[in-house]
This record gives structure tokens, sequence and C-alpha cells, in this order.
């Protein structure tokens, strides 16, 4: 048997897709305020919700919310693709398209909402580095994204996050 391989989610990349695919397309129509809420507030209650559905599958899920994943260790290449099925089963169930691509305005979009959440989380006088540029932060979204919320210090994220907000995930 060979020696486990994590499985890891980074919400940034998933999650976070999921949340500037949506806000952009909610922020292009007017609302009414039913419409509006989403069963999912924040990327961490998408990446909890997920959470929960590969709990319900029967897997082992280790969750690291201050750094925005999870992990699964799977000790076959059967056990592998048997998770990463069961992950694509829980998007499709939670109504979430994994492998969307976002556009330049919702890159756009989603590069203000990250600048105003650092501006935000500064204020709060967490320790948050300077935005990268808009083509860089498009073209490392999905390998090494910027995430200011992830920049917080443990010890004050959770009250970091009531003043602060992640952009909610809209789907």
């Amino acid at each position: 048997m060979r020696a486990p391989t994590p499985f890891r989610v980074v919400i940034a990349a998933v999650a976070l897709l999921v949340a500037a695919a949506v806000t952009a397309c909610t922020a292009q129509q007017p609302q009414s305020e039913e419409s509006s809420k989403s069963e999912y507030a924040t990327p961490i209650d998408l990446m909890n919700a997920r959470v929960d559905c590969l709990e319900g599958k029967g897997w082992t899920v280790e969750v690291d919310e201050e750094a925005a994943q999870f992990r699964i260790n799977t000790a076959s290449d059967d056990e592998q693709l048997k998770l990463e099925q069961d992950d694509a089963a829980c998007y499709e169930e939670l109504g979430v398209d994994p492998n969307r691509t976002l556009t330049s305005g919702e890159f756009d979009l989603l590069y203000d909402q990250y600048q105003e959440g650092a501006e935000c989380l500064r204020d709060f006088g967490a320790d948050i580095s300077q935005a990268p540029s808009r083509q860089v932060f498009s073209e490392e979204y999905y390998t090494d994204p910027w995430l200011p919320w992830a920049q917080v210090a443990e010890a004050e994220y959770d009250a970091a996050l009531e003043v602060c907000p992640m952009p909610p995930p809209v789907l």
C-alpha cells in the first residue's frame, strides 16, 4: 500500500471562483432582497458545505479554516478517483460549477472587492499585503491567489470577518 497522498482543496481557487462568478452576475442585475440571499453567506460556508457533503459520503476530512482549505488523505489511485467523483457529485448537489472560468469583467469586480476587503482589514488592524496589479491578480488567481482574508492572524480572524466579510458566493 502506498503512503497517503493529500487531496487539498483551496477555497480561494474554487469557492472564491464561485463567489466571484456569481457576485459579478448578480451585481449586473437588480435583485429583490430575498433573491440576493445565498445559502452560502461566505466562501467558508461553501467550503463547509462541501466538507459536510464529503463527510456524508464517508470521507474523513481535515479542515483548516484559517487557510481556507481542507484535506482528505487517500491511500490508492482507486481511492483518489472515488474521492474526485464524490467531490464532483457534491459540487453538483450544491449547484456549483467548479470548472467555470471568470471573464475579465468578473476579475475586475473581484479585484475591486478584494481591494475593498484589504482596506477594511487594514483599518481593522490586520497586516495585509498590497494588491498585485489587476493583470497579475487574474493571471495568478487559479494558482496563487491574493486573498486578503487569508492574511489575518488566527486570533483575530473571526472578529475581522465580522467587520470585513468576504464577498458572498452567489450561486
